[in-house]
């Protein structure tokens, strides 16, 4: 989609994504606020429950703050019957807040326990910090039903090896569930090559398993 049609977001356009099974949006340098996110989002919820793939990048829309995200995650569940495969991609979003990220932690456990396919992305996001990141992974290690996962906190410079490490073991409870798992780290300073080797094995049954 054009930038300027994401713009503008027409009232005609959003009708028209009713009965759409799958939602690609890409926002970038501060193409989208809380208000244009807000409509989006009503829209997205209001489409008949046949949703199954959504993915939604807002690389460097430093415009949305977590009330932004909290309308589309909330819209989001109601297609939690149908979803299969979900994208967020937080990247360089210097608005939020670690509010984001608590709050998508329990929005996941609770609201998208069907979902096969799930990829978060914050690079260079400053919202992630130890807490808020384990409290993420533990969320999703309740959910049983993901299949392929891929987590991107490249340059998060707050994360360390222990942080790592304890991603990994609350991670490895499911390593017979997934099918795939890719974990990016590229860039955070308090982490080593030999860090990231030690935990490999952990995950060597997973037919597709990349630690970066």
């Amino acid at each position: 989609m054009q930038e300027r049609l994401l713009k503008s977001l027409s009232v005609n356009y959003l009708k028209q994504l009713a009965g759409i099974k799958e939602y690609k949006f890409y926002f970038n340098s501060g193409s989208m606020t809380d208000v244009e996110l807000k409509r989006l989002s009503h829209y997205v919820g209001r489409s008949p429950k046949a949703l199954q793939i959504a993915s939604f990048s807002f690389y460097r829309c430093f415009n949305i703050t977590d009330q932004g995200i909290r309308n589309l995650l909330k819209r989001l569940s109601m297609q939690r019957s149908s979803l299969k495969r979900l994208e967020l991609d937080f990247s360089r979003c210097e608005g939020l807040t670690p509010a984001s990220l608590i709050y998508l932690a329990s929005r996941l456990k609770g609201d998208f326990k069907k979902l096969e396919e799930l990829e978060l992305g914050f690079t260079i996001c400053n919202v992630v910090k130890t807490e808020n990141l384990l409290s993420l992974a533990t969320s999703i290690a309740q959910m049983k039903s993901v299949k392929k996962l891929k987590l991107n906190f490249s340059y998060c410079e707050a994360i360390n090896r222990d942080d790592l490490k304890e991603l990994c073991t609350i991670l490895e409870v499911n390593v017979k569930q997934y099918k795939e798992l890719v974990l990016n780290f590229t860039g955070c300073k308090y982490m080593s090559s030999r860090d990231k080797a030690e935990l490999r094995p952990q995950f060597v049954t997973i037919p597709k398993f990349i630690l970066l």
